[in-house]
Order: structure tokens, then sequence, then C-alpha cells
């Protein structure tokens, strides 16, 4: 089982910071904290004799209602997603999530539970994967001018972690992220993102507990972007539901036997997976575009980031991912400011070729240099057919839009 360390989560953190509960015992919550907690406690019908009908454990024909099995599987749903989940455009099977890219708990593989729980980075980096499904408008509230990173009033962090996780405050506290002197909680960061993983549910098991609520145990698949099944991980996530359909996490523990169907739930090839992007790629916000090989029509993504250099200064920066897999990019284009640009020795050849400028900056286009991620097959051949080799960056031409 892969582990990542607690350096990527410090890594994550900085990098994204310069690129741009549940048994809902909170009182005060933002709007949209508030909205997402009706979504998550659409009503968890019960019957006064027996515990609800979840999926997967028992058959359909048996639920009460149509209603209420809808309404146990948004639950479900609702518990995959506020771990740390999206949900992608173009998934290559339905129903299939994806971690939120560098801020998801699904990034933590370590067992943890009541007696042994995450450290308490990871809570705070939750918050933050919270924050992001608020509002962009509003995340200025949690930053402080004086203070790099994203800082959180410490009553408002501790019943909204406390709520969905069995910590207590004074766990939370104890640690380099709690600021007495200012009454909160902030952790300036670090830098880089891993793989994102595929968030695949093969099945969930219950127990019914005698304060009534249920405890359910959902086999999750993080399949990576790779066809070699031993890269994938299985795990089982358990959360404690209310009758009301609100939840608390209860732990996160490594699935030891997971069935084969599972295993080969995974197997689709993502060269046969459309991602809709066409070779003529356009982007209005910076007024260019750029004409790729006809090959990479519908399969790369494109993903605007920011690169920042050694003289202090920044730019934009897209990247191009094989079907939007960032651990399997084709290659970047930079927007390099042209006072740095000029600096640069183009015979190095570190940032790659200048493809064309404006008065604002050099657009400086390089293949990605690493390895292929993937096992012989079709996504091994085509990923290496499609990465242009350095001497061909030049053959991308950019051309800039009309005003």
């Amino acid at each position: 089982m892969k582990t990542r360390a607690l350096s990527l989560l410090l890594a994550s953190l900085l990098t994204l910071l310069l690129v741009s509960g549940c048994d809902r015992r909170v009182p005060e919550r933002t709007s949209s904290e508030e909205q997402s907690s009706q979504q998550a406690s659409s009503q968890w019908e019960e019957e006064s004799s027996s515990a609800p009908s979840l999926p997967g454990s028992l058959p359909e024909e048996e639920a009460s209602s149509r209603e209420e099995t809808e309404d146990q599987e948004a639950v479900i749903h609702q518990i995959l997603l506020e771990y740390g989940a999206v949900e992608p455009d173009n998934p290559p099977k339905e129903g299939w999530l994806r971690a939120e890219k560098g801020m998801s708990l699904y990034y933590y593989e370590e067992p943890w539970n009541q007696e042994t729980p995450m450290p308490p980075h990871w809570y705070y980096a939750w918050r933050v994967f919270q924050m992001w499904q608020e509002p962009e408008e509003t995340w200025q509230e949690y930053s402080l001018t004086d203070l790099p990173g994203w800082f959180y009033p410490a009553e408002a962090y501790e019943e909204l972690v406390t709520g969905y996780f069995p910590v207590t405050v004074q766990f939370l506290r104890d640690s380099d992220l709690y600021r007495a002197d200012l009454g909160g909680y902030n952790l300036p960061g670090g830098g880089g993102i891993g793989a994102t993983p595929w968030i695949l549910l093969d099945h969930v098991e219950q127990e019914q507990e005698a304060d009534g609520s249920l405890l359910v145990h959902l086999y999750v698949t993080l399949a990576y972007s790779t066809n070699d099944l031993e890269q994938n991980t299985y795990h089982i996530l358990t959360a404690r539901v209310q009758p009301d359909g609100s939840f608390q996490y209860v732990s996160w523990a490594e699935d030891p036997a997971p069935s084969q169907q599972q295993r080969e739930s995974t197997l689709v090839v993502l060269a046969e997976t459309p991602t809709q992007m066409d070779h003529l790629y356009t982007n209005e916000a910076y007024g260019f575009s750029l004409t790729l090989p006809e090959s990479w029509t519908d399969h790369y993504t494109a993903e605007e980031g920011v690169m920042h250099y050694a003289d202090g200064s920044q730019g934009p920066q897209i990247g191009f991912f094989y079907h939007g897999q960032t651990s399997a990019p084709l290659g970047y284009l930079h927007l390099v400011p042209l006072a740095y640009w000029e600096t640069v020795d183009p015979s190095a050849a570190v940032l790659g070729t200048e493809l064309a400028r404006d008065g604002q900056y050099a657009y400086v286009y390089a293949t990605w240099g690493g390895s292929c991620p993937y096992s012989p097959g079709q996504d091994y051949d085509l990923y290496q057919e499609l990465r242009l080799e350095q001497e061909e960056e030049g053959t991308i031409v950019l051309a800039f839009l009309e005003p």
C-alpha cells in the first residue's frame, strides 16, 4: 500500500496557496456550509423496528419505498464527497468520483480511528477542502493580510472538525497549527501535488447500533492513473449515520481482502475515454490559441496554474495532461515575464522553446521530461506517441486572438 507522507500534505498546501460535523453539532456555519449540511441531511427514514436499507445491503425490492432508497443513496454519496471528493465532468465510468486535487483525505492512506487519529495537519487540510466548496468570493474572510496561508477562527474550526471526526478540541490545539495569540488555526505551507486517484464505491455494509444509529462501512477503491492494478489501493471508510441522515466519520482502514470483482472494476483503458478536448486549444482569459498535434484530440485536458521564477516574479502556466491524469503530463506552456525571460540563456532550454511574445510575456512551451507512468498496454503506447520530443516543441503554433 502506498504511503503519502505528511510532507506531501505540507507540499501541496504551499503550491496551492501560490497557485491561486457531521453529527452537525455546529451551531453557526457559513451559508455554503449550511447548504451542504442541508443537502447531506436529506431525511433518513427509519422504521421503528428495523434499520434502513443501504445500497448493497438489501435487494432493491425490499426497500420500503423508492424515495427512501434515494435518500439513503444520497447520504452515502455525501459521505464520500465530504471526505474529500468531487464529481468530475467526464469520469471513465458513471459514478466514479475524483479526489480533490491536492487537498483531500483520500491522499491519507494510513489507517485511523478514534484511538489513533490522523495528524492534526490533515484535519486542517480537510477544512481547506471544505472552504473550496464555498463560493470563491467568501474565501477572503479566511485570509489575514500579514499571515501566509488560510486562517480559521478557533471556535468555528473546532466545532466543524469535531463534528465530523472523533477528535477533541485539546487534540487539535496540541499542534503547531493552533495560534493562541490569534485565536485560530493557520498553516503557512510547504509545496507539490501527488497523483490524484479516482474513487470507486464497490459496496456498503451496515451495523445497527443500540442508540438507533447505523454504522455504515463503505468499501472504496482508490484507482490511480495506471493500468497496473497493484498500484491501486483498497480501503474501508466507516461513518455513523443518525436517523435524520446526519453522520460522523468513525474510521479509515485498509481492506485486507478486496474481491476479484472489485479489482477488475478499475480495468478502464483511458485511451478509449474521450476528453472532448480539440487539438485547437483556446484560452480566452489570456487571449491566445494553440494548435496542438491532431493526435491529441480527445486524449488530453488543460489546467491552469502559476509558475514562480528565480527573480521573484511569476506568470501563468497551462499544463497539458494525458486524460487529466496529473501524474502523466504531456507538457507545459509558460507565460514567462519578459524581464525574467531576457535574463535566461536560451541555449540552456531550461524552460522550453519560445513560441511567441507580447509586451508582457514570452510564451514558452516545454515538453515533460519524466518517464511514462503506465504499464505496457494501450495507454502506455498512446501516451508515448502523444508526448513531444524536445526538438518538436516548436511545432506547436501559438496565435493571439483578435481583441
